[in-house]
């Protein structure tokens, strides 16, 4: 999205499959974020929790959240709190989700990117559309919809102008599609992230 809108941002990840902040800090299960985090030059450091973490370890979260929020902090860096979704299955779980990120930012003086609120916004608004690729893990629409969120929050720039396809090149040079949508979904999902309310949002939470 960036790159299409000639915004030059620069990204990386460490990511596990099903792993927490806690064996993000342990460097259990092969991660390597401390390691990262220690020999890399960021401007701004995203931090998510597995998605149950707020739920079936509270403590936990805020414990090794705080960790890397003060590893993140002493590297010179702004460190992010990413609020997670609901499952598909129980979307009574975005209340103690959202609860708990925001406390932790309001505690650390962390910033909450609101993804899971908005993502739910849009289930609600547009049950129709499938936000879903399983019980927690986002579609094709979903993870555009993330992708407008992050845009917008780290560019500050408008959504309006991005594209329903998302299209890059591999080794090669030949086309390859990242990600595209209906028209009409795309439409949808950029006014909603257009239309958010981010200071509303965090004075009504």
């Amino acid at each position: 999205m960036a790159k299409d809108q000639g915004v030059n941002l620069e990204t990386s990840q460490s990511t596990v499959g099903g792993s927490s902040l806690e064996q993000h800090w342990k460097e259990e299960k092969g991660t390597e974020t401390r390691k990262i985090l220690e020999n890399g030059n960021w401007d701004r450091v995203v931090l998510q929790d597995h998605s149950m973490s707020t739920i079936d370890a509270p403590e936990s979260f805020k414990t090794y959240a705080t960790k890397l929020i003060d590893l993140v902090n002493e590297k010179g860096a702004e460190p992010l709190l990413s609020m997670t979704w609901a499952y598909d299955s129980n979307p009574l779980m975005q209340g103690t989700i959202g609860s708990s990120y925001l406390k932790l930012g309001e505690e650390t003086g962390v910033k909450v990117v609101p993804v899971g609120a908005i993502f739910m916004k849009a289930q609600q608004a547009r049950p129709d559309l499938k936000m879903y690729f399983d019980d927690k893990h986002p579609s094709s629409d979903g993870s555009y919809l993330i992708a407008l969120i992050y845009y917008k929050y780290l560019t500050g720039n408008s959504v309006k102008d991005i594209p329903n396809r998302l299209i890059t090149k591999d080794s090669e040079g030949n086309q390859l599609y990242l990600n595209f949508v209906l028209p009409e979904t795309g439409a949808f999902l950029r006014q909603l992230v257009e239309d958010f309310d981010m200071e509303s949002f965090k004075k009504a939470h």
